[in-house]
C-alpha cells in the first residue's frame, strides 16, 4: 500500500506539471497577443493611410497593395494565436475537471532555480515518489528477511496424553515436542536476503538516477536564466519601432524598409517570450516536487 501511495504521489505530480507547463506556454500566448493586437492596429491605420493617399495622389497603388498585404498577414498570424489560446484554454478545462478557467496574464512568475542544488536536494530527495517507492520496497524486503528467519526458530509443542500399560493400567503425563525446520526454510531465507539485496542496489540506482537527471536540469536552468537575461537586454535596446514610424511618415524610409524592421521586431519578442517560456518550463519540470 506504501509503494501504491509514492505511484499515486507521483502522478499527481505529473498532472499538476502539466496544468503548471500549460499556463506558461498559455501566458506565452497572451504576451504575443498583446504585441500583435497592437500591431494588427497600426497596420490598418497604416493600409487606410495609403488607401486614401492613393485616391489623393499621395501614393502608388503599388505601396498601397503592400500595406494591405502586411495588415492581412498580421491578422492571420494574430487568429493564429487566438486558435492557439483557446486551445490551451480547452486542455486546462479538461484538466480542471471540465470547468473554464479565465487567465489573461501576460508576465511569467519569477521562478529561479534553486541557489544551492546539493543543500536542495538533500531537503526534497526523501520526497521525490520514486525514491520514496524504492526505500520503501528495501523496507519491505528487510522485513521478508526478518520474517523467513523466524520462521526457521524451532517450534515447541506441547500436550497431555494417557498410555494404556500391561494389566489395563494407564500413564498419563504432560508431552514436549520440538520441530526444527531444515533445508526448506534455509532456501526461504537465502531468496529473501538475495531480493533484499536487490532492492538495496535499485534504490542506490534510483538515487544516483534522479540526483544527476535534477542537476543536469538544474544547469539546464542556469544557462537558459543567463540566456534570457542577455537576449531581454537586446530586445529593449533594439526596439524602435516608434521611431520607425517616425521615420516613416517623414519619408526617411519606404513602406518596405518599415514593413522589414517592424517584423525583425516583433521576431525578437517572440524569440524572447519563447526562450522564458522554455526556462520557465524548465525550472517547472526542475521543483515539480514542491508542486
Amino acid at each position: 500500500n506504501e509503494i501504491l501511495e509514492e505511484e499515486y504521489r507521483e502522478e499527481r505530480i505529473k498532472t499538476l506539471l502539466a496544468a503548471k507547463i500549460a499556463l506558461i506556454n498559455l501566458t506565452r500566448t497572451n504576451a504575443l497577443i498583446n504585441i500583435m493586437e497592437q500591431r494588427a492596429k497600426e497596420a490598418q491605420q497604416l493600409a487606410e493611410s495609403y488607401r486614401i493617399g492613393v485616391e489623393n495622389g499621395h501614393n502608388s497603388i503599388i505601396e498601397q497593395n503592400k500595406a494591405q498585404i502586411n495588415s492581412i498577414t498580421i491578422n492571420t498570424e494574430l487568429q493564429n494565436l487566438k486558435l492557439e489560446q483557446q486551445q490551451l484554454l480547452t486542455e486546462l478545462r479538461f484538466m480542471n475537471g471540465g470547468i473554464a478557467i479565465e487567465y489573461s496574464d501576460t508576465i511569467f512568475d519569477n521562478q529561479l532555480p534553486p541557489a544551492n542544488f546539493d543543500e536542495w536536494y538533500k531537503q526534497i530527495e526523501e520526497q521525490l515518489p520514486l525514491y520514496a517507492a524504492a526505500q520503501k520496497a528495501t523496507e519491505l524486503s528487510s522485513k521478508q528477511v526478518s520474517l523467513s528467519r523466524m520462521e526457521g526458530l524451532p517450534e515447541i509443542s506441547a500436550g497431555y496424553m494417557s498410555e494404556g500399560l500391561r494389566k489395563g493400567d494407564k500413564a498419563h503425563g504432560i508431552t514436549l515436542g520440538i520441530s526444527i525446520p531444515l533445508w526448506a526454510n534455509k532456501n526461504n531465507i537465502k531468496q529473501a536476503k538475495a531480493a533484499e539485496h536487490a532492492s538495496r542496489l535499485h534504490e542506490k540506482s534510483v538515487e544516483q538516477q534522479l540526483y544527476y537527471t535534477l542537476y543536469s536540469q538544474y544547469e539546464k536552468c542556469k544557462t537558459l536564466n543567463m540566456n534570457v537575461v542577455m537576449l531581454r537586454k537586446g530586445v529593449n535596446e533594439a526596439n524602435h519601432s516608434a521611431k520607425l514610424y517616425k521615420a516613416l511618415t517623414a519619408g526617411q524610409i519606404s513602406l518596405t524598409d518599415y514593413i522589414v524592421e517592424m517584423q525583425m521586431i516583433y521576431d525578437m519578442f517572440t524569440q524572447l517570450f519563447t526562450l522564458e517560456c522554455e526556462y520557465q518550463t524548465a525550472v517547472a519540470e526542475l521543483r515539480a516536487v514542491e508542486l
